[in-house]
């Protein structure tokens, strides 16, 4: 497995690493089996994937607590990143949504980042996390010398290994730069968003950060598993998705038709395909995935065995121009 160097820290990421949040159940991921998802961890870590993210959040504590029990006898085998600043704790800071019975707030203050380390820690049953992500970012960016103050305490406890931020822009990289290395940025990124990314890519390149991008198959939309009878239940996580719109849907499937002969010329799923075309812009991306079914962690590993050629890569982009242009007619 072809691994990246995080900053400065000794640690190496494996090119995919593989994201939690669906384990997590609840509303946001229906049908989830915990049994199911612990087999995928396990099998992740024997295929090479040295990389899991969770977060609180995610199933308001369960994926932390899946992952616990995943790592339970192993964690020294992982790379184990997990986030800060929601929780549904207490009435403190900024409502985000209410899902499966809890209000979740955003916030920022010193006291609640460390109740969110103590809590993730206890869930997850370990001493430190590898990599801490700040899971949203302060409206108002001259908070973020605070917030980065407090990991950078974190940090040098011993409690967490490495700073990263999620659900970012580069105002927020930028003001955070000015207070220390961020080691890893995690934040959307498909081949239909890519160019609203460049500017965050570049900027991550400019400063030896991995750009972490998920999404990467627009929540299963490119993987060709969304068809145009697909009605989206209120509360679930695709319902966030521009690309899930009937009229931008119908022109995202039209183009994912026309790879049907490449995915017979390299034998792959248009999942792995898209994959494998997704990991060329940069050497600096990685991508992270999530699944809870074995079936489709093999598939996603066998995308970093497909080579495509220029005539293979032009095809694709132009393919791509075309469904961005109908998409915003």
């Amino acid at each position: 497995m072809k691994t990246i160097n995080i900053g400065n820290t000794g640690m190496a990421v494996s090119l995919l690493s593989l994201g939690t949040w669906g384990m997590g159940g609840g509303t946001a991921w229906q049908g989830s089996d915990d049994a199911e998802s612990i087999k995928v961890m396990h099998r992740a870590l024997e295929l090479g994937i040295n990389f899991i993210d969770t977060a609180p959040v995610y199933g308001t504590g369960h994926s932390e607590d899946l992952v616990g029990r995943a790592l339970k006898g192993r964690r020294q085998d992982c790379i184990l990143s997990t986030k800060c600043t929601l929780n549904w704790r207490e009435e403190r800071g900024v409502k985000q949504y209410d899902r499966d019975g809890k209000s979740v707030y955003r916030c920022f203050e010193a006291a609640s980042l460390k109740q969110d380390l103590e809590d993730s820690l206890k869930r997850i049953g370990t001493d430190y996390i590898d990599i801490y992500f700040t899971h949203r970012q302060p409206d108002d960016i001259s908070a973020i010398s605070e917030v980065y103050g407090v990991l950078d305490d974190f940090k040098r406890q011993g409690r967490i290994r490495a700073i990263g931020i999620s659900n970012c822009g580069t105002e927020h990289l930028n003001e955070y730069l000015k207070c220390g290395p961020v080691e890893m940025v995690q934040e959307k990124f498909s081949l239909l968003d890519a160019a609203d990314k460049k500017e965050l890519l570049s900027l991550c390149e400019k400063n030896n950060i991995v750009y972490q991008g998920f999404s990467t198959l627009e929540r299963g939309l490119l993987a060709g598993r969304i068809g145009m009878d697909y009605e989206i239940q209120k509360g679930e996580a695709r319902s966030s998705i521009p690309w899930m719109d009937k009229n931008k849907r119908m022109h995202i499937l039209e183009m994912l038709k026309k790879w049907d002969a490449l995915c017979k010329k390299h034998k792959c799923s248009i999942a792995s395909l898209v994959i494998a075309y997704t990991i060329k812009f940069s050497s600096c991306l990685n991508i992270l995935f999530g699944t809870s079914r074995l079936e489709s962690l093999n598939d996603t590993v066998s995308s970093l065995e497909i080579n495509l050629d220029e005539g293979d890569l032009a095809k694709m982009k132009e393919d791509i121009c075309i469904a961005l242009k109908a998409c915003a007619v």
